[in-house]
């Protein structure tokens, strides 16, 4: 009889145990949406999803449409939630490809006559780093300028 009431006990703590321990890991995760935009694991198209209430909430598009071509762009949401910019340079919403600086110059003299004599160029800063002139597109859809691009009166 003793050892039947043992192992009730046993069995009744192990359950306890059990639904105790996976209740924690649950809590632990269950990410909040800082952690699910900085997390490598989940998917870019993912994260767009989880961010859309932040982004909506700011009136913040996820994506912009260019002008005369139709093309699509899609927030970096790197650079949102790093630096606190919205830059529209997002290729493929699926994976978060980026649009390298040379292919953003191209879509800039596609798209905008006003553009059309500053091409996308690079320049050596005075820390010897490549700096482009432009790095992607605002919510205006104009082009994003590179701060850190050195003066041209220089």
């Amino acid at each position: 009889m003793i050892l039947l009431e043992k192992v009730i006990f046993f069995f009744a703590f192990l359950i306890l145990f059990l639904f105790v321990s996976t209740s924690l890991t649950f809590a632990a995760t269950n990410l909040d949406i800082i952690s699910i935009l900085k997390n490598p694991n989940i998917l870019y198209s993912q994260k767009l999803e989880a961010a859309k209430p932040l982004l909506d909430a700011q009136k913040i598009p996820a994506s912009i449409t260019l002008p005369n071509n139709g093309l699509t762009i899609y927030i970096d949401l790197d650079i949102l939630m790093n630096y606190g910019g919205v830059l529209y340079v997002v290729k493929d919403p699926n994976t978060g490809e980026k649009y390298t600086p040379q292919e953003v110059g191209q879509l800039i003299q596609k798209y905008s006559d006003i553009y059309i004599s500053a091409p996308q160029e690079s320049k050596i800063d005075s820390d010897g780093v490549i700096q482009w002139r432009y790095l992607g597109f605002t919510i205006d859809k104009a082009p994003y300028t590179n701060m850190k691009f050195p003066n041209d009166a220089l």
